[in-house]
């Protein structure tokens, strides 16, 4: 397969629709190899649909696709055979003890010579059937079983969805150690602590629209309109004037005042050092944090300015 030696998935101008339904709409994708890029919207954007178009499941109404250098469509076999999937849902009998479905899979892939790493530490699993296993170790064989054969492109579609916040965890270590590897991971995700904490880059998909693209920081930065700001002070009253005189300028919001502590969020914090420096306060601040743009913040505004439902979480909580 020749021609992929930037990118291992290409999406350009990627129309699909089913009957009346527009589901994906001029989709612009480019992912590129050795980096793990991440597709964040609610349930119904249009993810696992892209995910179809990648694997060959499906060809696209109009635009062209490119995986690993070729039409996935017409040479899904091909395409197939240097890539791993992980689905929502595993499709293994649940009967099977780990090791056996670790065998059959082997054989399927004629992945002999397949090295173990040892992150996914599957040997104490190997006589334990899969009903037995928690989410977060089914997710590891699952993620195991798409590695056989070292795939030049694993999918991860929703890969922690309905595991508990240790399962995601140990996923996403594992996750990490995978992309260390230099393997090209596309994931996608409805939860905004995974894309941060997993990707290099991201592209958020709402609508069937891909709205804004670059890293997670980039993105953070360049959508989010207020950082959110915290002031301790040396007493109560001090506090209630130091909220009362935000309140009288232009770009805070959300001002809160506890005790003799000030939390609100602002659109540019240069004047806040002058403010400080006044006599009122000078001595009166004892400490103050600023925070980062967040990915959240980010995602809220590009929410509201496309009127689409938001339907992400920032983590689980289950």
């Amino acid at each position: 397969m020749q021609g992929y030696e930037q990118y291992s998935v290409i999406a350009e101008d990627i129309h699909q629709n089913y009957s009346d339904v527009k589901v994906l709409k001029g989709v612009n994708l480019a992912v590129e190899r050795g980096a793990v890029h991440g597709i964040l919207g609610p349930n119904g954007a249009g993810k696992s649909t892209f995910v179809d178009l990648c694997t060959g499941s499906s060809k696209p109404t109009s635009g062209t696709m490119q995986v690993l250098g070729v039409d996935p469509h017409r040479n899904s076999a091909l395409v197939r055979s240097h890539m791993g999937i992980v689905m929502q849902e595993a499709a293994f009998p649940t009967g099977l003890k780990v090791k056996d479905a670790v065998t059959c899979w082997q054989r399927y892939m004629s992945a002999t010579e397949y090295t173990v790493p040892e992150f996914f530490d599957l040997e104490k699993l190997a006589d334990r059937r899969i009903h037995e296993l928690s989410g977060g170790e089914r997710r590891k064989l699952d993620l195991y079983l798409a590695m056989m054969g070292n795939p030049s492109l694993l999918i991860l579609d929703e890969p922690t969805t309905g595991l508990d916040p240790l399962a995601r965890r140990d996923v996403w270590e594992v996750i990490q150690n995978l992309a260390e590897t230099g393997t090209t991971i596309l994931l996608t995700s409805h939860y905004l602590d995974e894309v941060s904490a997993l990707c290099q880059q991201l592209s958020i998909l709402l609508n069937g629209q891909i709205v804004a693209s670059g890293t997670p920081a980039h993105i953070a930065k360049e959508y989010s309109h207020t950082r959110q700001g915290w002031v301790e002070l040396s007493d109560c009253q001090n506090a209630q004037a130091l909220g009362g005189d935000l309140s009288s300028q232009s770009g805070y919001k959300n001002i809160r005042v506890h005790d003799a502590t000030v939390s609100f969020d602002v659109e540019s914090p240069t004047g806040l050092q002058n403010l400080f420096a006044t006599s009122a306060y000078r001595d009166a601040v004892l400490d103050f944090a600023l925070s980062d743009y967040s990915l959240e913040n980010a995602y809220g505004s590009i929410v509201r300015s496309t009127d689409a439902p938001q339907g992400i979480g920032s983590t689980r909580t289950d």
